[in-house]
């Protein structure tokens, strides 16, 4: 696949740091530099690589020095040079395990899932919430059961809650969908053609890549900074590429746990309406900001004319099992995608509806409780990763339910391997990016109770010794999972 994207050299220097040419093996330097960037994402597959007198020139080397890297990078799997076409990046390197399943849910009794960043549901206030929606439930009991766009009421209550957030919504731009996946497959398949380029963060989440692809997308990574979102280099993908569609998670981004700045929102608002392209905004986890209230919604710098659709669901923050989500649009789109749905799953679920209306009406509260939670999780696990695993890198994510680690070697893959058998599965970095990037992070949950964390990491830490051909001290113990 080629991306069309195409590195400029100052763009490549940009990335290498603060990296200035020694006085020996400058070429290893240079290659190494290189490594890294295609490792962790930030050179995806596809990328054209500058010229070698172009590199020469803005390195202030030899272009001799630039061709032995080329060199080394074809000979170690990471670059490729067509003829006519120059170098770019290779579909990955030879070491390295291409992960391209899509996530679901894994793991057996004996083991600790780590791959799951979900909440169970609120037992007490559920049951609860299940005992005052039954009357409901038996007086929509009289009709058909088919409601195309959902039902008035949570339309409606869902339209309150935007126009609450500063968006003046109203019940018809409302779809009601089975899950927040299920609006983003409506989404897709309603706006791209067979071909169309997608303009994805990298890394992102996984099912929407699969989506992406599955609905004939191709997906083109722009990556994302360790502080988050370079709008300048959206602005030159968008030049280069002329997608069709972008895909974002402004919010709590998975797996990051990074939220966009409210500037930054604004301008990809005005990127994506003067390239014309539709911009799909993921905002599942939006309500579970740790540290800051959200800032505005993305949907509220939108302009006229363009088509900028917002998906949420109740899933993270409620319980997975509920399988109600949503689309806002404009309300001609709303009309379009209805049709769509209507030949997948005709309408979502009546019980989960009238439920996921007694739970909006209670999601100030219950998601107070959560966010303290995730917040305290949030500060065992970064205390454990400090203590047990210094060599890995970890921003606190500012969000969300997951942090995503910084390996200090390329081997993910292999850790999700050898740690399944250590008894705790994990979501090695691959899944979430591009033909094999990030194979040097993991991402991990801030979902796991105190109880169960440090056996979970004890059972990691052991899997990483032996991916590191260290000798572990002992066996791990299985226990079972709840």
């Amino acid at each position: 696949m080629d991306t069309g994207r195409r590195l400029r050299a100052g763009a490549l220097l940009r990335l290498f740091g603060n990296w200035k040419p020694g006085r020996r093996d400058i070429a290893s330097s240079i290659q190494g530099h290189i490594t890294q960037l295609v490792c962790d994402g930030r050179l995806p597959f596809g990328t054209h690589l500058p010229s070698e007198r172009d590199l020469a020139r803005e390195l202030g080397v030899s272009r001799t020095t630039v061709a032995a890297v080329y060199d080394r990078l074809r000979a170690s799997g990471h670059v490729e040079t067509r003829q006519g076409a120059g170098s770019c990046v290779a579909r990955g390197p030879a070491d390295t395990s291409e992960v391209a399943t899509p996530w679901y849910p894994v793991g057996t009794h004996a083991e600790i899932d780590l791959t799951q960043a979900a909440l169970p549901a609120p037992t007490e206030l559920f049951a609860d919430l299940l005992a005052r929606a039954a009357p409901a439930a038996s007086r929509y009991g009289e009709g058909h059961g088919y409601y195309l766009y959902g039902l008035p009421e949570l339309r409606a209550a869902i339209a309150r809650r935007y126009t609450d957030r500063g968006v003046p919504t109203t019940a018809s731009q409302i779809l009601i969908t089975t899950g927040a996946q299920n609006a983003l497959a409506l989404s897709l398949a309603a706006t791209l053609r067979p071909g169309s380029r997608v303009l994805v963060e990298h890394p992102t989440y996984p099912n929407a890549l699969a989506a992406i692809r599955r609905f004939g997308g191709n997906c083109v990574p722009v990556d994302l900074e360790p502080a988050g979102w370079d709008c300048e280099r959206w602005r030159e993908a968008v030049r280069e590429a002329r997608p069709d569609l972008i895909y974002c998670v402004p919010e709590c981004h998975n797996p990051t746990g990074l939220t966009m700045p409210e500037d930054c929102r604004a301008r990809l608002v005005d990127i994506a309406r003067l390239a014309g392209a539709a911009l799909v905004v993921d905002e599942t986890l939006t309500d579970l900001t740790l540290d800051e209230p959200s800032p505005a919604p993305l949907s509220r710098f939108a302009r006229e004319g363009m088509l900028l659709l917002s998906i949420g669901s109740l899933s993270k923050v409620f319980w997975g099992g509920l399988r109600v989500g949503w689309m806002r649009g404009p309300e001609a789109f709303i009309a379009r995608a209805a049709a769509v749905k209507a030949t997948l799953d005709m309408a979502t679920p009546v019980l989960e509806q009238i439920l996921a209306c007694y739970v909006l009406a209670e999601l100030d509260a219950i998601v107070a409780p959560r966010r303290a939670q995730l917040r305290a999780n949030r500060a065992a696990l970064m205390d454990i990763l400090a203590t047990s695993m210094p060599s890995w890198q970890t921003a606190t994510p500012t969000g969300g339910i997951s942090a995503w680690v910084r390996l200090s070697a390329p081997v993910a893959t292999r850790l999700s391997e050898v740690s399944r058998k250590c008894g705790v599965v994990i979501t090695p970095g691959p899944l979430f990016g591009i033909d094999g990037s990030f194979e040097d992070y993991i991402r991990l949950p801030l979902t796991l109770t105190n109880e169960m964390l440090p056996e979970a990491m004890r059972r990691l830490v052991h899997a990483w010794a032996t991916v590191r051909d260290t000798r572990a001290v002992e066996p791990p113990t299985l226990v079972a999972t709840v």
